[in-house]
């Protein structure tokens, strides 16, 4: 039976080095994990437990690949600090964030976000230096080669960044570690905080958005007070144009109607000026709940 172990729990971040073999093949082998969107992790099976291995491993029974793993434990295979190891990488969900080391451990070569839980054995045509399972990820395009001191932390010790370790938990919550990103040097903020988020949509005739770009903000009517309400800073919204409602444009000239920006909110407050085109021709001040953007 299939283990539900770690179901249902919040998203994590952890630190993972790429090899045991010094700072040369750390740097190979994160390089080699950045090109081919993957992570990997290295351990010595028996004759006789491989193939139980890669049977577990394809049935995605992850009960049983502990089981087999654990038997191993505190043995020449796996002694216990690795096993611990093995047991994390395992437990990658979707949404979790690796730190992949480089450096000797100095530093952080590239950030990269978990896809799937699969377990994949021995990727074809790639030498990873006896790192036998691996897992997709999609890595972030920054930071890169960063070390812990550019990270906006009061104690850089939780990032758990011990060599004994193949891969360690991240010892502050999620949401922290992801902020520290978000500011590091040369992030870009908003492509960071798409990966991470949700992100939800304003729709508003193309005229309006000109007043948006210029003003850095949207707004909306008072009948959508609760929805107002909801909105947080930090946010995402696409910015989606319609067609022309207050301008005359003849047809062949008509702007393509679609996702013309993104926006992260910054945030809130209320008007009583006309500042779109629409309030102004008809007096009134109709879109009076503001949504500010910091980032456009």
């Amino acid at each position: 039976m299939a283990s539900d172990e770690g179901k249902g729990r919040g998203r994590k971040a952890y630190v993972m080095k790429a090899s045991h073999k010094g700072e040369a093949d750390e740097k190979k082998y994160s390089q080699l994990w950045l090109e081919n969107g993957l992570i990997a992790i290295g351990f010595h099976l028996s004759p006789k437990d491989k193939p139980d291995l890669l049977k577990a491993m394809d049935e995605a029974d992850k009960g049983l690949i502990r089981e087999i793993l654990k038997r191993t434990s505190g043995s020449v295979h796996i002694p216990p600090p690795e096993f611990e190891s093995v047991n994390n990488f395992i437990n990658l969900k979707p949404g979790d964030l690796v730190l992949v080391r480089r450096g000797g451990g100095k530093a952080v070569a590239f950030v990269a976000e978990i896809l799937d839980e699969e377990l994949l054995f021995d990727v074809k045509g790639l030498d990873l230096g006896g790192y036998h399972c691996q897992k997709r990820v999609k890595p972030w395009d920054s930071p890169r080669n960063f070390e812990p001191a550019a990270l906006d932390i009061k104690d850089p010790s939780k990032l758990n960044m011990d060599p004994s370790y193949t891969i360690s938990e991240i010892k502050m919550p999620f949401d922290d570690i992801v902020g520290a990103l978000y500011k590091c040097k040369g992030t870009n903020n908003l492509v960071a905080q798409l990966r991470m988020k949700e992100f939800k949509k304003f729709t508003g005739p193309i005229e309006h958005w000109l007043t948006t770009f210029e003003k850095g903000f949207w707004g909306l009517e008072t009948k959508y007070l609760g929805k107002w309400n909801e909105i947080e800073v930090g946010d995402i919204f696409v910015f989606h144009a319609s067609e022309p409602e207050y301008i005359s444009v003849p047809s062949p000239l008509k702007p393509h109607t679609g996702i013309i920006g993104i926006g992260i909110v910054g945030g809130k407050s209320r008007k009583e000026t006309l500042e779109w085109i629409g309030e102004i021709k008809s007096n009134s001040n109709k879109w009076p709940l503001l949504v500010h953007f910091s980032e456009i």
